[in-house]
């Protein structure tokens, strides 16, 4: 018998997971899409670009809750000192 017979996926799984769809967050979300392209040219496989674009979209979360402000795709750039 398999460990996934009978497994079923908890709301958090599930809402990490669908996200991170190709063709979701390639569409919709500037910082993740940027991520996976440069983790896919760099030669990445592409489960560990999914569970690294998973652990962003939680981050990104977290520190939209814990602040309080709306979701800002261009705050890290404020902070990028290019010479």
């Amino acid at each position: 018998m398999c460990w996934w017979v009978g497994y079923k996926e908890t709301w958090v799984e599930k809402s990490c997971v669908t996200p991170t769809h190709p063709t979701t967050t390639s569409e919709l979300n500037p910082i993740v899409k940027d991520l996976k392209r440069r983790m896919l040219a760099s030669g990445h496989a592409k489960m560990e670009v999914i569970v690294a674009a998973m652990k962003k979209l939680l981050h990104l979360a977290y520190g939209v809750l814990k602040s309080g402000k709306p979701f800002d795709p261009d705050y890290g750039k404020r902070f990028c000192f290019n010479s």
